[in-house]
């Protein structure tokens, strides 16, 4: 018999919120945002840090293809979690800090594997860098997943008469 009709692949439906960000580190170094039904912005994820990672050729293509990429992630938060009427929207593009992210994660490897002796002062302040980086993406999902909609009496909220 074989393998996968004793364990059939199944993968999990696509979350309804945004991916946190270490899940966006793995998607940086292409462990998440690679299998069927993966979240939008970890797909765009993943893209992004392949273009940094690549040698421009054409720097031109490869600022018009991230640009692109961040678009796509500011218009699925904008149609999937658009948030309460009266809200304007999260304060800074989720998919330019995406790319930012990408962008301070790749220096941040080839800094590491260049081979030469790597500046302490300099180290530190990439990693500074990162963690500024993931502060302000937790900060800014938990800015838009606080601006949603309240859930109607009885769909997930339990509300007990008053005494």
């Amino acid at each position: 018999m074989p393998r996968s009709a004793v364990f059939p692949v199944e993968y999990p439906p696509v979350p309804a919120g945004l991916p946190t960000y270490r899940d966006m580190a793995r998607a940086f170094h292409c462990r998440a945002g690679r299998a069927p039904g993966a979240h939008l912005v970890l797909i765009m994820a993943a893209a992004l840090a392949a273009l940094h990672r690549v040698q421009p050729g054409s720097p031109c293509e490869i600022s018009a293809l991230r640009h692109e990429f961040a678009t796509r992630i500011d218009r699925w938060i904008a149609v999937n979690l658009p948030g309460r009427p009266g809200w304007s929207g999260p304060p800074r593009s989720p998919g330019g800090l995406a790319d930012e992210m990408a962008a301070a994660q790749i220096a941040a490897d080839r800094q590491c594997v260049a081979g030469a002796p790597v500046d302490a002062y300099r180290l530190r302040a990439t990693q500074l860098r990162l963690g500024a980086l993931a502060i302000a993406w937790t900060d800014l999902i938990a800015e838009i997943s606080a601006a949603q909609p309240y859930p109607a009496a009885g769909e997930g909220r339990r509300r007990y008469p008053l005494r």
